[in-house]
């Protein structure tokens, strides 16, 4: 649902590279809490980090296709 047809964010503003609903996103967004509800027993926090921090550089450099 938060798709916009090509594989990102409908809420993400290209411009900017941020979040037009930060402050109201989804748990899915929030990575703290969507860590702490769903993956704290299927990873570590650390792993997910890692994961967090390359597709946000993915993201920030243009590199979307590579998220996939």
């Amino acid at each position: 649902e938060l798709n916009n047809g090509s594989g990102i964010c409908k809420y993400f503003d290209s411009d900017s590279r941020l979040c037009r609903i930060y402050d109201s996103r989804p748990i899915i967004c929030n990575n703290k809490k969507f860590y702490e509800e769903r993956l704290k027993n299927v990873m570590t926090r650390e792993e997910f980090d890692e994961i967090l921090i390359s597709s946000c550089n993915k993201i920030r450099s243009g590199n979307y296709e590579r998220l996939r």
